[in-house]
């Protein structure tokens, strides 16, 4: 066993970091091996974490074994407030880039983003400038840039920083592909619209109980 490469990778997990093909190459190969997975699994039980999978089998990430501990209630808690404060954003990103897709389908793992392909239909359209704005300024990134081309450059450089987006290394720069973190986002997504899905239902049941 690679010690160095099975301490990164239990750092990238613990760290809250989704392993996939694309940001983390040989890392995610290595986790596809089911001996090297069920190892990492053996010590990640050890501090009660979990190797997990994304649901569509794109990357990988950890999780709690047990969340009725304080200490990770809280750390839940935190991760869960940072997440919720992107949110707005990185939707509004996902319903840019949908709105430029031929197809007009949702941001998913592997596909490829061009910034020219973008700034071209960005400089084109004043509302698509307005939201672009918009994403600026809900990520609270600098406001001072005064075109579109700094906007998109700033946005990219944060999904690309937060590995939403990898950088293929292009002599221009400017071509990128989404990675599994997206793959992850969605998912506590739908989570976060069931449990309020269930609040929504109990709170009507609270009511017809309060009625009768």
């Amino acid at each position: 066993m690679n010690n160095e490469a099975f301490s990164e990778i239990v750092h990238l997990l613990i760290s809250g970091e989704v392993i996939d093909n694309l940001c983390f190459t040989l890392h995610y190969q290595r986790l596809l091996d089911n001996v090297f997975f069920d190892e990492m699994n053996d010590f990640l039980h050890r501090i009660d974490r979990k190797c997990v999978k994304t649901h569509d089998g794109y990357g990988f990430y950890a999780v709690y074994l047990n969340v009725q501990q304080r200490k990770v209630q809280d750390s839940i808690e935190s991760h869960f407030n940072a997440f919720v404060s992107k949110i707005e954003p990185l939707v509004e990103w996902v319903r840019l880039c949908r709105s430029l897709h031929s197809e007009s389908k949702p941001l998913a793992y592997n596909d490829i983003i061009s910034k020219g392909h973008l700034l071209s239909a960005i400089e084109q359209s004043e509302y698509l400038q307005s939201r672009l704005k918009e994403i600026i300024k809900k990520l609270g990134r600098s406001n001072t840039a005064s075109s579109s081309q700094e906007h998109l450059e700033s946005v990219l450089k944060y999904l690309t920083a937060e590995n939403y987006l990898f950088n293929t290394g292009s002599d221009t720069g400017s071509v990128y592909v989404a990675t599994a973190k997206w793959s992850l986002f969605y998912e506590q997504l739908e989570y976060i619209a069931a449990c309020e899905q269930i609040k929504s239902d109990s709170d009507s049941q609270l009511k017809q109980d309060a009625l009768l």
